[in-house]
C-alpha cells in the first residue's frame, strides 16, 4: 500500500497543500489541530486517520477525494460546508463522541455511495434555514438517518433527492424542519414530534409516503403540504385545521385518504 505520513510536529494542513494527492492511505500525526480549505481536495486516497485533538475542518477540506471512509475524532469542533462534498466513493461516515453541533449546508451532497452515517451526539443542527443546498442532498445509497436527543433543527433540503432513504428517526426535541428537507425520499410514513410549530413543503414528490402525523404543536402548514404525495392514504391534523381543510385537501382528496383530527 502506498502511505503517506505527515510529518511529525505538523499542526496545521494548509489551503490545497495536499490537493489530488496520489497515496492510498494518508496519515495525520498527533498534534495537527487545523485542516485548511481544499487540503486533501482532489485526493486519490481511500483512507486517511485523523488522530484526536483536531479541531476544525474548512469547506471542501476533502471535497471530491476518493475517500471510502471517514471517522471524525471527539475533538472535532466544526466541519466545514462541502468539506466532503462529491466524494463519489464515500461509504461510511462516524463522528465520535459529541462531534460537532452543526453540519452545514452541502457537506456531504452528492456522496452517491454513501450508505451509513454515524451523528455524534451532540449535534443540534442540519443545514440552513433556506434550501440552498442540502447537507446529504442526493446521498442515493444512503438508507437510514437517526438523529440523536438534543437534535433541534432540520434544514432545508438536508436529505432531498436520498432515494433509498426509507427510515429517519426525528427525536423529541426536534424544534423545527425546513422545506423540501425530506424531498424524494423513500419515507413510507413520518411522524414529526411534539413541538414543532411550521410544515412547509418537507416531503415533496415522496412517492411512498403513506401516512403523516402532525403534533398539536403545528401552527402553520403550506397549501402544498401534502401535495405530490400519490400513496398518501392517512393525515393526523391539529383541530385547528379542520374549518379549512379545503385549502389543504382540494377537490376529491378528502374523499380519497383518512383525516385525523388531534
Amino acid at each position: 500500500m502506498r502511505e503517506f505520513r505527515v510529518p511529525a510536529g505538523t499542526e496545521k494542513i494548509g489551503d490545497c497543500e495536499y490537493y489530488g494527492a496520489d497515496f492510498e492511505r494518508i496519515v495525520l500525526p498527533e498534534g495537527v489541530k487545523f485542516i485548511d480549505m481544499s487540503a486533501f481536495s482532489g485526493a486519490k486516497c481511500f483512507e486517511i486517520v485523523l488522530p484526536e485533538g483536531i479541531e476544525e475542518i474548512a469547506d471542501y477540506a476533502f471535497a471530491e477525494s476518493m475517500l471510502e471512509s471517514i471517522t471524525f475524532p471527539a475533538s472535532l469542533k466544526k466541519l466545514g460546508s462541502a468539506a466532503l462534498r462529491n466524494c463519489k466513493k464515500l461509504k461510511s461516515v462516524i463522528f465520535s463522541g459529541d462531534g460537532p453541533s452543526c453540519i452545514e449546508s452541502i457537506t456531504f451532497q452528492g456522496c452517491t455511495a454513501l450508505e451509513r452515517v454515524a451523528f455524534g451526539g451532540g449535534l443540534k443542527i442540519l443545514g440552513s434555514e433556506f434550501d440552498d443546498g442540502g447537507a446529504f442532498e442526493k446521498c442515493i445509497s444512503l438508507k437510514e438517518a437517526i438523529l440523536p436527543e438534543g437534535f433541534l433543527f432540520l434544514g432545508g433540503g438536508t436529505f432531498a433527492g436520498c432515494s433509498s432513504l426509507g427510515r429517519i428517526v426525528l427525536p423529541a426535541t426536534l424544534k423545527a424542519i425546513g422545506e423540501e428537507a425530506l424531498a424524494g425520499t423513500a419515507i413510507e410514513e413520518l411522524e414529526v414530534p411534539e413541538g414543532v410549530k411550521e410544515f412547509y413543503g418537507v416531503v415533496p414528490s415522496c412517492a411512498k409516503l403513506g401516512r403523516i402525523v402532525l403534533p398539536a404543536s403545528v401552527e402553520a402548514l403550506s397549501l402544498k403540504a401534502f401535495g405530490g404525495l400519490p400513496s398518501l392514504k392517512e393525515v393526523v391534523l391539529p383541530a385547528r385545521f379542520r374549518k379549512d381543510l379545503g385549502l389543504y385537501f382540494p377537490g376529491d382528496a378528502q374523499e380519497r385518504m383518512k383525516i385525523v383530527f388531534i
